[in-house]
């Protein structure tokens, strides 16, 4: 058993960077992801496909604008209803 097995972290910037090696450390322990940020050059059904079948967690997305308050809302919820 992976220490975070059956839990969610939300990710933001998690398409490059420092989020994406967030994603990929949190998917280690075991966490089911909520993944958002942008890149218009990146395939973001390849990325989440590629840290599910990596690490064996389920991954959703969203493209939520972290200035709006209700993207965000919308976001968690997402989160919520795939993973509880």
């Amino acid at each position: 058993m992976r220490p975070l097995d059956g839990k969610t972290a939300l990710i933001t910037g998690s398409v490059r960077g420092l989020g994406l090696a967030a994603a990929h450390r949190f998917a280690v322990a075991g966490c089911n992801l909520v993944l958002s940020g942008f890149d218009e050059g990146r395939d973001i059904a390849a990325l989440r496909r590629e840290i599910e079948n990596r690490h064996g967690v389920r991954t959703i997305y969203d493209d939520a604008d972290l200035r709006r308050r209700e993207q965000i809302e919308r976001m968690v919820s997402a989160g919520l209803a795939s993973f509880g």
